[in-house]
């Protein structure tokens, strides 16, 4: 071991705290003076940022005032009230719209008028259809197809704003209101170098922002940092950057963000430590000293114990404070491992010896000798076994994994140990992941039971579960135990037709079979949902159980035999109507009954029923194939009607009220390809019968009349299937 190296260390220690301080000190001094200089930095783009808002909002007013004395304009209204196009209306608007054109050329914008189901636009220069317009103040395709569905799909805003892509300098912002009542759409246009402000500096950027959109920016840092800054959650999401923002006065939903790069002081540092270097040096000095007196007093009760240690040797390589931890983790171990070797030998078979008890698998005369070596002497007799169960919820939706069922038994287990162990001595067993057995030194009794419940109840309180226990009697002596356990397991059974029951005993059980028949919600749902989904198995093993226990089990009276066989047809009649055949309904729901009753004998009545379940669900499994084949029909019928259409798998599952994976799955088994490539394959066939019947259509236009909006993607589609170009296609032709 190195001498002292420990006490260097604890030096050097010092030594860093020393410099760190004054580093502190002088990281203060500069945290103030930037603080002055970034409150000045504030104020400047705060005020830009106002004056901005201000001639924007000015702009966007005088916009908006001009729409409203548009509005109750007469020409304006006549052309507004006409149901078809009249020029000489559409005349009187244009002329009414020129008497303005120079207020539109000073405040920097351009102004049309357009209806909801008219293609015209007017504006004070001309008028014109929508595609030339759009084209005119430079809409991209994304934004024209983003004004139709608004304007015809019911969901356009009060306003919206679209962002012109093109050259500096030319670019627009268009702001679009549509007055419903009037059934008038306004496109105002601004040119972006008059609507923002010049951003003249190297590292600052200026936006306007409606929502989660980007409308225009300017500025030498481009869009990204906004970008950021709508993307992320705050304006920490712009690292690097300063960001101010304010909402807009004229639209609530519109806002206007001013980011610039952080401004650095480093001159102002470079200039505050050459002025301080010799006071640097001073603390430095002082610091040195100070950290020797504090290393040395520190130190000494280190020695003190590295010399206690020595008598378990002197490690290489290491430090004092490492040769102690060492030499006290070495001993902490090996106490540690002890302790588990003793427990883990220990604790395992005890659990072992108590399940062989329950499951029969311990011979009595070893019994006697096992309890006493695992100090389970009280288990002697009498004992009291009891099964509880962490309930599982009626509704599948609330289903739960069994890791957490897992976890919330052995929290169970734990406060029922802990409630159990300040009355009297009791073992626990885990059975599964929500079963496990109590075993209780004391006779079964009223008050046991009682007890019993009100410790289940106040635990499932506390957790927000319910707790479901069995009794299986008490065991006189140890031999019984495996009785009573298995005695406990059958009363579990009975759990889901004594669903509000905390507690099952076998006097519980008794009354129940003697006062009704057997058919638990639970199980009712649980055949209802193995019918529909066509789980045969499921659905004949739900229904031999509830045979099983009201037939054989039970000795059932006349009148409750036929309160089961009701029930039974109820739920078949229930089962029907989930499936909508209501037409079915009632005519077999006249027979089942009285067939059923008419069954000379139990065997009979079985056999009976399983064929009603096999015919019934035989019946369900053709019937859904019609209904499967029917519907691919129609899919198909709606495609060769509408191929012209932009639809999908969504508006096909919208049309026909099904989720589009089911749409997918049956549209795949009926045609053998899927819903696009039949599609396409549809449009292209089209393509080529307009080709034939009509030489020199543009490309353009014949994409749009076989339903796609762009013709590069439409001669990519038709090169797939047909090897070659459209335009190739048609030279072949001739």
């Amino acid at each position: 071991m190195r001498k002292r190296k420990f006490y260097y260390k604890l030096l050097i220690a010092y030594v860093l705290i020393v410099f760190v301080y004054t580093m502190i000190v002088a990281s203060m001094f500069f945290y103030k003076n930037n603080e002055i200089v970034q409150l000045e930095l504030k104020y400047r783009q705060d005020a830009l940022l106002r004056e901005a808002r201000d001639k924007i909002d000015t702009q966007l007013n005088i916009a908006s005032n001009l729409i409203n004395q548009l509005k109750i304009n007469s020409s304006v209204l006549e052309y507004a009230e006409k149901s078809e196009r009249d020029y000489y209306v559409v005349t009187k608007v244009y002329n009414e719209l020129r008497k303005n054109i120079d207020a539109f050329a000073d405040f920097g914008f351009t102004i049309g008028v357009g209806k909801l189901n008219d293609g015209l636009i007017i504006t004070p220069n001309s008028t014109m259809d929508k595609a030339r317009f759009y084209a005119e103040i430079g809409l991209a395709q994304e934004h024209k197809q983003e004004i139709e569905s608004a304007l015809y799909k019911g969901n356009f805003a009060k306003s919206l704003f679209l962002h012109t892509y093109g050259d500096s300098g030319n670019r627009r912002i268009t702001l679009i209101k549509k007055e419903p009542n009037l059934e008038l759409v306004f496109y105002v246009s601004y040119y972006e170098s008059y609507l923002l402000p010049q951003m003249p500096g190297s590292s600052e950027g200026f936006a306007i922002i409606k929502g989660d959109r980007l409308i225009a920016y300017n500025g030498s840092l481009g869009a990204k940092p906004f970008e950021q800054l709508i993307a992320g959650p705050g304006k920490p999401a712009v690292s690097g950057m300063t960001v101010r923002d304010v909402e807009s006065k004229v639209f609530g939903d519109l806002k206007y963000a001013y980011i610039v790069e952080k401004n650095p002081i480093n001159s102002q540092i470079r200039s505050l430590a050459k002025e301080s270097l010799a006071v640097y040096l001073v603390l430095a000095a002082i610091g040195l000293l100070l950290a020797m007196l504090a290393a040395n007093r520190t130190y000494r009760p280190i020695q003190r114990a590295v010399n206690q240690f020595k008598s378990y040797g002197e490690p290489i390589g290491r430090d004092e404070l490492a040769f102690i931890q060492s030499t006290a983790d070495g001993i902490y171990k090996l106490n540690e491992n002890l302790q588990q070797t003793i427990s883990r030998y220990k604790l395992p078979l005890r659990k072992k010896m108590i399940g062989d008890l329950l499951f029969g698998l311990l011979p009595l005369k070893k019994a006697a000798p096992e309890l006493e070596a695992y100090n389970l002497t009280h288990l002697s007799g009498p004992v009291t076994v009891a099964i509880i169960e962490v309930a599982a919820n009626s509704e599948p939706e609330k289903q739960v994994p069994n890791t957490y069922l897992f976890e919330m038994t052995n929290r169970v287990m734990g406060l029922i140990e802990q409630c159990l162990s300040q009355e009297q001595k009791c073992e626990l067993l885990g059975l599964d992941h929500r079963r496990f057995v109590v075993l209780l030194t004391e006779e079964d009794s009223p008050a046991l039971r009682q007890w019993l419940i009100n410790v289940l109840r106040d635990i499932g309180s506390s957790l927000a579960i319910q707790l479901v226990a069995a009794i299986g009697g008490t065991a006189s002596h140890i031999g019984e135990a495996e009785r009573a356990y298995h005695e406990a397991l059958k009363l579990m059974e009975y759990r889901f037709v004594m669903e509000r029951r905390t507690l099952i005993t076998a006097d519980d059980i008794k009354q129940l079979r003697n006062s009704g028949y057997y058919y638990p919600l639970e199980m009712e749902r649980d055949l209802i949902a193995a019918v529909i989904s066509g789980n045969k198995e499921k659905a004949l093993s739900v229904m031999h159980k509830l045979l099983e226990e009201n037939l054989d089990t039970r000795s059932l009276s006349i009148e409750k035999r036929s309160q089961f066989i009701l029930s039974i047809v109820s739920t078949l009649n229930r089962i029907n109507q989930q499936l909508e055949r209501q037409a079915y309904n009632t005519a077999a729901g006249e027979k089942w009954y009285p067939k059923l009753m008419l069954c000379p004998d139990v065997q009979q009545l079985k056999q009976a029923i399983y064929r009603l379940i096999d015919e019934m669900m035989d019946r369900i499994e053709d019937e859904n194939g019609k209904i499967d084949q029917s519907i691919a029909c129609h899919i198909v019928e709606y495609i060769h009607r509408h191929y012209d259409r932009d639809i999908s798998l969504n508006d096909m599952a919208e049309q026909f009220n099904f989720s589009p994976s089911y749409i997918s799955t049956l549209f795949k088994n009926h045609t053998g390809d899927n819903f696009r490539d039949y599609l396409n394959n549809v449009r292209v066939k089209k393509a080529k019968e307009i080709i034939s019947g009509e030489r020199g259509v543009k490309i353009q236009d014949l994409a749009l009349r076989v339903g796609c909006n762009n013709a590069n993607t439409f001669i990519r589609m038709f090169k797939r299937y047909e090897g070659i170009s459209p335009g190739q296609y048609a030279q072949n032709l001739e």
